[in-house]
């Protein structure tokens, strides 16, 4: 699921909120993520939690953490 979100987007963060999921059981959640680099090797980082969240402090640590993530593994 992240990596379907994170391959879309591009190096940007990817909001889904409830039903805009593609798996019915997320109905009831959001889901942010975001990629983060590793030299040559790529990952994700996300939340998963109830559609009624903070979305900006939300977004701002997915961001913050994957780019700490990125600086810290590539040294």
């Amino acid at each position: 699921m992240m990596d379907e979100k994170t391959s879309l987007n591009l190096g940007q963060v990817s909001v889904t909120i409830g039903s805009e999921s593609n798996d019915e059981k997320l109905n009831d959640y959001s889901i942010i993520v975001k990629d983060y680099n590793i030299g040559q090797v790529a990952g994700s980082i996300g939340i998963i939690g109830p559609k009624r969240m903070r979305y900006s402090h939300s977004i701002a640590a997915v961001v913050q953490m994957a780019e700490i993530l990125s600086k810290i593994f590539s040294k």
